[in-house]
């Protein structure tokens, strides 16, 4: 199974070219919304949801590897 960065970086680029058209696209990978995590965690097989921290986490990576 890839590293949760990769899979984040790739489901986060799959949200942007999905929404990018919609004003507020943030709020469909923002990571302090629990139906956002829940979705992620789905997305990539976790057994159990992904905590904010872990999530913010990603989130910050991606945004500063951009």
């Amino acid at each position: 199974m890839k590293n949760l960065k990769e899979l984040y970086h790739k489901w986060r680029e799959e949200l942007e070219k999905r929404h990018a058209d919609k004003k507020n696209a943030k709020k469909y990978f923002d990571s302090s919304d629990p139906e956002i995590r829940k979705e992620f965690s789905d997305w990539v097989g976790l057994e159990n949801e992904i905590g904010y921290d872990e999530m913010f986490e990603l989130e910050n990576e991606f945004e500063i590897e951009r």
